[in-house]
């Protein structure tokens, strides 16, 4: 599956504390066509937060 991403601008998409980007995501299978039905998303580990990033540890 393909992830599509849009949200971000293409000039000053620099992540900071003060700026909150909204983005949105589809799924996409091999032909372009939108996958509705799904549960979860396993994300490549560099792609992932690091530790002293991460919401769970604030909660």
């Amino acid at each position: 599956l393909r992830i599509e991403i849009s949200g971000i601008p293409p000039e000053n998409g620099k992540c900071r504390v003060e700026t909150q980007l909204k983005i949105t995501f589809h799924l996409k299978n091999a032909v372009g066509e939108t996958v509705k039905d799904w549960k979860q998303l396993r994300l490549p580990r560099p792609l992932i937060a690091k530790e002293k990033h991460r919401m769970e540890k604030f909660n």
